[in-house]
């Protein structure tokens, strides 16, 4: 009796010490995470990706801005495929693949300027983002979720996104240095060594099995349910339609902003990297900012009114002057203003949606914006190329009129 007895501990113990040992295991995939997350953010292309594609490429804008629409279609098609090996096969290898995909996407990009390899090169990178997309964060919840710790999730997703960004940060005016000095392929090419690192961090994460939380819908079920709530919904179209348009407007700053300041203001190689990091900060600072001040300012239409008219004033002025450290400026002040403004709109939009439709929509919502970008991006490079200026200057009147002419209440937000 007594030995059954001592065996019966000796098994529980060794449970007890596979469970903690399992458990380390688990916790360890959040600092991976955070790495992988910084490794991923070191794009060290951002600072200087028109040139490349023009200089290097050989490439007219309009072509770049229909490279760029493929890009974004593909990520959309690969979406719920991407989904579907993350919930069959399992996370840890979908991010495996992604830093693979992206990987070797670098490496094809700077073989020799080729549209073929290029098109090849962002199918990649579109890969890359869809097996990312969605699976980090359940990854990281599924791993809080073993440890008791499920709790602490947005905090770490906010982390981990910091650390993405401060990837851009760091990288965009280190690759403007490299093809200043170097030359414009070698800093695609040398993506290739953070992206391959992160894809052996991801080798190390352990998988946290018996729970799921990916689960996709089907493509057409997902966008029906999506629309059927959006066409039920007055105030959800309103919010939806404010939310979609002024980002639209705005986004292709972004887009555009280095095509602007080479063919426009000369600027140089040297400081589109230092600028492109500015405005990754800019519009962390703006973000944080703004969550703040939405959950404490009493009239959100007023907080609303101020993050659309400021960008439509900044377009205006930017399309009326030609002095390079003020245009700097308002690209900096308009893109800060003009894409933090969905924080207001998104908690009006949480409001009409039900906990069970809520991912449901927002998913529907982030596709539909994804797939009209990837639509009017080429058109607008069009106008951009006959002219940019005249462009800011219509862009901005329209957002003027748009700010007093919006059917957003302050009882929606």
């Amino acid at each position: 009796m007594y030995k059954l007895k001592e065996l019966e501990s000796k098994h529980v113990n060794q449970i007890n010490g596979k469970i903690e040992l399992n458990k380390l295991k688990i916790s360890s995939n959040i600092k991976k995470m955070y790495i992988f997350h910084f490794l991923m953010g070191c794009y060290l292309i951002s600072g200087v990706i028109i040139p490349f594609f023009l200089i290097y490429g050989g490439l007219t804008f309009f072509e770049f801005a229909l490279l760029q629409s493929y890009y974004t279609i593909m990520i959309i098609l690969f979406e719920i495929p991407c989904g579907l090996i993350a919930d069959r096969l399992n996370k840890k290898w979908c991010l495996v693949l992604a830093g693979l995909s992206s990987a070797l996407g670098a490496l094809i990009y700077g073989i020799m300027p080729n549209i073929i390899l290029f098109i090849v090169g962002e199918t990649l990178f579109a890969l890359g983002t869809a097996l990312m997309s969605g699976t980090n964060e359940a990854l990281v919840y599924e791993s809080l979720k073993v440890l008791g710790k499920e709790k602490k999730f947005s905090r770490v997703i906010g982390k981990s996104n910091g650390l993405f960004l401060l990837g851009i940060v760091i990288s965009a005016p280190l690759g403007a240095l490299i093809a200043f000095y170097y030359s414009l392929p070698l800093v695609m090419t040398l993506m290739f060594i953070p992206y391959i690192t992160g894809t052996f961090i991801s080798l190390t994460i352990k998988e946290p099995h018996g729970i799921s939380t990916n689960k996709k819908q089907k493509l057409f079920s997902s966008i029906k349910s999506g629309l059927s709530i959006f066409k039920e919904n007055k105030i959800l179209r309103i919010l939806t339609f404010d939310l979609i348009v002024i980002e639209l407007l705005v986004i292709f700053l972004v887009l555009g902003y280095q095509y602007y300041l080479i063919k426009e203001l000369n600027i140089s190689l040297l400081y589109l990297g230092f600028i492109e990091a500015f405005l990754t900060l800019i519009q962390a600072f703006f973000l944080n900012l703004l969550s703040s001040l939405e959950k404490e300012v009493k009239n959100k239409k007023r907080l609303l009114y101020l993050n659309t008219i400021i960008p439509g004033i900044g377009y205006f002025l930017m399309g009326i002057i030609f002095f390079a450290p003020i245009i700097i400026i308002l690209i900096l002040i308009t893109v800060g203003f003009g894409l933090s403004r969905y924080i207001i709109l998104l908690n009006g939009i949480n409001k009409q949606l039900k906990e069970d439709n809520r991912a449901t929509f927002l998913s529907t919502i982030n596709m539909f914006r994804m797939l009209i970008r990837a639509l009017v991006f080429p058109f607008i490079a069009l106008i951009m190329i006959w002219d940019i200026n005249l462009l800011f200057i219509v862009l901005g009147i329209i957002i003027i009129l748009y700010t007093f002419k919006g059917k957003v209440k302050e009882d929606f937000l």
